[in-house]
């Protein structure tokens, strides 16, 4: 969403087949961004573009993209204009003062990239045990997931050559990179809160195990657009 001034942050949101939720989605996120001059870019990877047609808000870029997350990433990052580059899934709620800290964070750190601590949206146990795990493997590791909305400073992002361009494991690709050069990744301790649905839809012990697989086998060496079949599976 522009802002009259030029936009300190831009917020990306890659998208498939999410008309039902986007503005919902926007309208929560609109109300928790303050009063940091930001813009909005909504990606689209279907071949319809029917979740960038669904958007009832004229303020928000709208972009239309080849599927494909990584690439559909990047085609935000070519036409933003912020200084900050942070990239939002859809099922992902930003915390309070998220874009706030997040500023604060590049002012205060010589750091490129970051991301939050995550919390998913359910009371149940399980859930919270997950993201327990999700939290202390990020911590460990320095990968956070792009769940965990990735942030990072324009130039760095240019810098390092943006996401791959592949279906899958973006997220973690770039980070790896990113420790490979020794350079620092920040993780707020401020929690975004991202929706359970897809472990809801086909069970939580299910989801894991095949994220697991999906994640051993990109570690062997098999390519991410290769495992996409396991994932839409």
């Amino acid at each position: 969403m522009k802002n009259l001034k030029k936009p300190v942050i831009s917020i990306i949101i890659p998208v498939l087949n999410e008309e039902k939720i986007i503005n919902s989605f926007i309208a929560r996120l609109s109300n928790n961004i303050n009063s940091v001059p930001h813009e909005i870019i909504v990606v689209d990877g279907s071949k319809n573009s029917k979740t960038v047609r669904s958007l009832v808000d004229p303020k928000i870029m709208k972009v239309s993209s080849r599927s494909g997350r990584g690439q559909q990433l990047n085609a935000g990052a070519k036409i933003a204009t912020g200084e900050i580059f942070l990239f939002l899934h859809v099922d992902t709620l930003l915390p309070p003062f998220a874009v706030t800290n997040i500023c604060h964070v590049f002012k205060e750190n010589d750091v490129g990239a970051g991301a939050f601590d995550i919390a998913i949206d359910s009371n149940k146990l399980r859930y919270k045990i997950l993201a327990r795990m999700i939290s202390i493997r990020s911590h460990i590791f320095k990968t956070p997931f792009g769940d965990q909305a990735h942030f990072f400073r324009r130039e760095y992002f240019k810098k390092i050559g943006g996401y791959k361009n592949i279906k899958l494991m973006e997220d973690l690709e770039i980070m790896r990179r990113i420790r490979k050069q020794n350079d620092s990744i920040v993780i707020l301790k401020e929690k975004v809160h991202t929706s359970p649905r897809r472990w809801e839809q086909e069970g939580i012990i299910r989801g894991i195990l095949r994220n697991w697989f999906i994640r051993s086998q990109y570690y062997l060496g098999v390519h991410p657009d290769r495992l996409v079949k396991y994932y839409n599976k």
